[in-house]
Protein backbone atom coordinates (compact mmCIF):
# COMPACT_ATOMS: atom_id res chain seq x y z
CA UNK A 1 0.00 0.00 0.00
CA UNK A 2 2.97 2.37 0.45
CA UNK A 3 3.53 2.25 -3.34
CA UNK A 4 -0.05 3.33 -4.10
CA UNK A 5 0.66 6.06 -6.65
CA UNK A 6 4.07 5.07 -7.95
CA UNK A 7 3.52 6.58 -11.40
CA UNK A 8 2.76 10.05 -10.03
CA UNK A 9 5.04 12.81 -11.13
CA UNK A 10 5.74 15.58 -8.62
CA UNK A 11 6.24 18.19 -11.31
CA UNK A 12 3.28 20.58 -11.57
CA UNK A 13 1.09 19.78 -14.57
CA UNK A 14 3.26 16.87 -15.71
CA UNK A 15 1.49 14.27 -17.78
CA UNK A 16 -1.66 16.33 -18.13
CA UNK A 17 -1.67 17.63 -21.68
CA UNK A 18 -5.14 19.14 -21.55
CA UNK A 19 -4.75 20.90 -18.20
CA UNK A 20 -1.26 22.04 -19.25
CA UNK A 21 -2.87 24.05 -22.01
CA UNK A 22 -5.30 25.54 -19.50
CA UNK A 23 -2.41 26.44 -17.21
CA UNK A 24 -0.61 28.10 -20.10
CA UNK A 25 -3.73 30.12 -21.01
CA UNK A 26 -4.21 31.06 -17.38
CA UNK A 27 -0.57 32.10 -17.11
CA UNK A 28 -0.90 34.13 -20.29
CA UNK A 29 -3.99 35.94 -19.00
CA UNK A 30 -2.27 36.58 -15.68
CA UNK A 31 0.86 37.99 -17.32
CA UNK A 32 -1.22 40.20 -19.64
CA UNK A 33 -2.93 41.57 -16.53
CA UNK A 34 0.44 42.22 -14.88
CA UNK A 35 1.73 44.11 -17.90
CA UNK A 36 -1.52 46.09 -18.21
CA UNK A 37 -1.21 47.21 -14.60
CA UNK A 38 2.45 48.03 -15.15
CA UNK A 39 1.55 50.17 -18.18
CA UNK A 40 -1.15 51.93 -16.19
CA UNK A 41 1.35 52.55 -13.39
CA UNK A 42 3.86 54.01 -15.82
CA UNK A 43 1.17 56.31 -17.21
CA UNK A 44 0.24 57.55 -13.74
CA UNK A 45 3.92 58.02 -12.93
CA UNK A 46 4.32 60.08 -16.10
CA UNK A 47 1.36 62.28 -15.14
CA UNK A 48 2.55 62.75 -11.59
CA UNK A 49 6.04 63.51 -12.86
CA UNK A 50 3.68 66.30 -15.97
CA UNK A 51 2.54 67.74 -12.39
CA UNK A 52 5.81 67.96 -10.31
CA UNK A 53 7.78 69.48 -13.20
CA UNK A 54 4.99 71.96 -13.98
CA UNK A 55 4.76 72.91 -10.31
CA UNK A 56 8.50 73.50 -10.13
CA UNK A 57 8.36 75.55 -13.31
CA UNK A 58 5.51 77.60 -11.87
CA UNK A 59 7.66 78.45 -8.84
CA UNK A 60 9.78 80.58 -11.14
CA UNK A 61 7.14 81.80 -13.60
CA UNK A 62 4.30 82.60 -11.16
CA UNK A 63 1.76 82.02 -13.92
CA UNK A 64 -1.86 81.95 -12.79
CA UNK A 65 -2.89 80.09 -15.96
CA UNK A 66 -0.31 77.37 -15.34
CA UNK A 67 -1.40 77.15 -11.71
CA UNK A 68 -5.02 76.70 -12.83
CA UNK A 69 -3.99 73.94 -15.28
CA UNK A 70 -1.90 72.18 -12.65
CA UNK A 71 -4.82 72.30 -10.23
CA UNK A 72 -7.26 70.86 -12.77
CA UNK A 73 -4.93 67.99 -13.67
CA UNK A 74 -4.12 67.29 -10.01
CA UNK A 75 -7.79 67.17 -9.02
CA UNK A 76 -8.46 64.64 -11.79
CA UNK A 77 -5.42 62.55 -10.83
CA UNK A 78 -6.20 62.47 -7.11
CA UNK A 79 -9.89 61.76 -7.69
CA UNK A 80 -8.82 58.78 -9.80
CA UNK A 81 -6.27 57.67 -7.20
CA UNK A 82 -8.92 57.87 -4.48
CA UNK A 83 -11.21 55.58 -6.49
CA UNK A 84 -8.31 53.25 -7.32
CA UNK A 85 -7.15 53.01 -3.70
CA UNK A 86 -10.71 52.41 -2.49
CA UNK A 87 -11.01 49.44 -4.84
CA UNK A 88 -7.57 48.19 -3.80
CA UNK A 89 -8.54 48.35 -0.12
CA UNK A 90 -11.79 46.53 -0.89
CA UNK A 91 -9.87 43.74 -2.67
CA UNK A 92 -7.45 43.40 0.26
CA UNK A 93 -10.28 42.44 2.60
CA UNK A 94 -10.37 38.81 3.61
CA UNK A 95 -12.80 37.26 6.07
CA UNK A 96 -10.01 34.87 7.10
CA UNK A 97 -7.74 37.62 8.48
CA UNK A 98 -7.22 37.63 12.21
CA UNK A 99 -7.64 40.80 14.25
CA UNK A 100 -4.00 41.88 13.95
CA UNK A 101 -3.81 41.61 10.18
CA UNK A 102 -7.22 43.22 9.69
CA UNK A 103 -6.19 46.07 11.99
CA UNK A 104 -2.96 46.67 10.08
CA UNK A 105 -4.80 46.61 6.77
CA UNK A 106 -7.32 49.10 8.16
CA UNK A 107 -4.58 51.48 9.28
CA UNK A 108 -2.72 51.28 5.97
CA UNK A 109 -5.93 51.75 4.02
CA UNK A 110 -6.90 54.75 6.15
CA UNK A 111 -3.46 56.29 5.67
CA UNK A 112 -3.63 55.81 1.92
CA UNK A 113 -7.07 57.39 1.66
CA UNK A 114 -6.07 60.17 4.06
CA UNK A 115 -3.16 61.17 1.83
CA UNK A 116 -5.38 61.03 -1.26
CA UNK A 117 -8.02 63.22 0.39
CA UNK A 118 -5.50 65.75 1.72
CA UNK A 119 -3.91 66.17 -1.71
CA UNK A 120 -7.30 66.35 -3.39
CA UNK A 121 -8.45 68.98 -0.89
CA UNK A 122 -5.29 71.08 -1.33
CA UNK A 123 -5.58 71.09 -5.11
CA UNK A 124 -9.31 71.85 -4.90
CA UNK A 125 -8.46 74.87 -2.75
CA UNK A 126 -5.90 76.00 -5.31
CA UNK A 127 -8.38 75.37 -8.10
CA UNK A 128 -11.21 77.32 -6.49
CA UNK A 129 -9.32 79.82 -4.37
CA UNK A 130 -7.63 83.16 -4.99
CA UNK A 131 -10.48 84.70 -7.03
CA UNK A 132 -9.84 88.41 -6.70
Amino acid sequence: MSDYDRYANTRYGAGLARSGVAVDQGLRAYMIGVYNYMTLGLGVTGLVACLVVASLLNLFLHSSGLQFGISVVAVVIFAGLTAWDTQKIKEMYSANDDGTVAGRKSVMGALTLYLDFINLFLFLLRFMGDRR
